[in-house]
């Protein structure tokens, strides 16, 4: 292994990729940014002692200079503290007024600042010139395809994920509740908790049951919700601050990786990126997805009237010749009726049902979220532990890097943070419903966020089930009243990808809504 460059991000391609592929591909990353590349530094992982034929060969560790992390902070504009306090974008014709920027920037970014503009690059690596992948003839291409999208839709690019750090993981888990506004509102919706909590314990000891009273335990809770949301906007825009995210927002956001286009020049800021014209995307509205629609409701409206005609004839047929089997003809109708009343009930209210008798068990919603996923990680990767730590010499107290990354690869995808988000608007939704009617429901929530808080720490930081790569959200400002939960770079926008955990401080900062 060279020691060139510091492995950031493993790439790792299907066992039986063509080597026109591979080689097209790494050429691809480390040809320069002039030249349509990423200007990274790639290098194939060997097998390491002790391995199997049937390990995948197709590791490759990608890495980058120091120059070129700054070139892609500047393109991505990260916001770091200036030398005045403020936070700013930064700009490499300034770098050094930023601060704890000391000599050539080598330990300016943080882990997983770096290991997100690789990502980036590769997410917006292009076709050029090409019309299909090397080696892969129906694996067609056109100037402006994500490379990278192609050849995972295609099976040809298994997965994309980060590297641990153990020392930074460690260092991590001393201080994770202060790197992230998913924590820091779980821990601000904690203390916004305990005046109802100190409320609704005299009521429920007491049995306070009077009308009066209930009426005044009504008022404090209307009076409560709207208070802690407004201060929440004040609190998150202030963690976003601290934290280089609430004056992120580009003038001109970049295209995603998905985006299907041709390269062109934005009209606009002069930049080459994909584009699609505005008349092609109305065409296909007009004369694809409307017509669809129009002959789907056709479609439908004409059934509809077949049943009700057959539906017509069948209690024709009973009034005209009342007999058994018209009888039975005649109620037919009814059967379906209940058949579909049944279906749209279940389809309508399966939810809530789910919801009202499985979700509400905060016990065994604790065990399903934490301690299950790693337990059956834990079975799952008893075998691949042995078989790497039979290797390592004893003197060793790190594993292999060909070990690790193989280790980590087998690593299970993090669904990212909705789940969590909904659960607490769900308690959240609890307590101001229905604290009046039960006063110790806050009580119940607080006791609820004291363990959640750990728990999700613990599934954050040391579950290898949950342990994956969250990429920084589309500089979003901090979320206030209305929280947006979608982590727009997930994996599960990526279909097809398994990535995992950077275990750095500023990652879990990329939990934000």
């Amino acid at each position: 292994m060279s020691d060139r460059f510091e492995p950031l991000v493993v790439v790792e391609l299907a066992s039986d990729t063509k080597q026109d592929a591979i080689a097209w591909l790494l050429s691809r990353v480390r040809d320069t940014q002039h030249n349509g590349g990423s200007e990274l530094l790639v290098e194939q992982l060997g097998l390491g002692d002790g391995a199997q034929e049937k390990e995948n060969p197709n590791l490759f560790l990608v890495g980058a200079t120091w120059q070129r992390l700054l070139s892609g902070a500047e393109d991505l504009g990260l916001f770091k503290e200036f030398h005045d306090g403020s936070m700013r974008g930064f700009t490499c014709a300034n770098k050094h007024q930023f601060k704890d920027f000391k000599g050539d920037g080598d330990s300016f970014l943080s882990m997983a600042e770096c290991q997100y503009i690789i990502k980036h690059e590769l997410d917006n690596l292009r076709a050029r010139d090409e019309t299909h992948v090397p080696g892969y003839q129906q694996v067609k291409l056109y100037p402006g395809k994500s490379i990278v999208r192609r050849l995972q839709s295609n099976g040809i690019l298994v997965q994309v994920f980060p590297l641990h750090q153990k020392e930074e993981l460690k260092r991590l888990s001393f201080s994770w509740f202060q790197k992230a506004l998913y924590f820091g509102f779980l821990e601000y919706f904690t203390f916004a908790l305990v005046p109802m909590a100190l409320i609704g314990v005299p009521y429920y000891l007491f049995d306070w049951e009077a009308y009066d009273k209930y009426v005044v335990l009504a008022a404090f809770n209307l009076v409560w919700c709207t208070i802690i949301l407004e201060l929440w906007k004040r609190c998150s825009a202030s963690l976003a601050y601290r934290w280089g995210t609430l004056s992120r927002k580009k003038a001109f956001e970049e295209p995603r990786p998905g985006f299907h286009g041709v390269l062109g020049f934005n009209p606009v800021t002069g930049r080459e990126e994909p584009l699609y014209p505005n008349t092609k995307r109305h065409l296909r509205i007009y004369l694809v997805s409307l017509p669809f629609v129009l002959l789907c409701l056709y479609l439908s409206l004409y059934i509809m009237m077949i049943y009700f005609l057959m539906e017509g004839w069948a209690l024709s047929v009973y009034d005209e010749e009342p007999t058994f089997w018209t009888g039975i003809l005649s109620f037919i109708p009814s059967v379906i009726y209940a058949v579909v009343i049944e279906f749209n009930f279940f389809n309508c209210f399966a939810s809530l049902f789910y919801i009202a008798f499985v979700m509400q068990d905060m016990i065994l919603n604790q065990l399903m979220e934490a301690f299950l996923p790693y337990w059956l990680q834990r079975r799952r990767n008893k075998k691949m532990i042995r078989k790497v730590q039979h290797r390592k010499a004893p003197e060793d107290k790190e594993l292999p890097l060909a070990d690790q990354v193989r280790l980590e690869a087998d690593m299970s995808t993090y669904l990212g943070t909705f789940d969590d988000y909904l659960e607490l608007f769900l308690l959240f939704g609890y307590v101001s419903l229905f604290s009046c009617v039960y006063p110790l429901a806050a009580v119940l929530v607080v006791l609820n966020n004291v363990t959640e808080v750990y728990s999700d720490a613990f599934k954050i930081l040391f579950e290898e089930d949950i342990m994956s790569y969250v990429p920084p959200p589309p500089v979003h400002p901090g979320f206030g009243i209305s929280p947006r939960c979608s982590p727009a770079s997930s994996p599960q926008n990526s279909p097809g990808r398994s990535s995992k955990t950077v275990p750095v401080d500023d990652v879990i900062i990329l939990v934000t809504a």
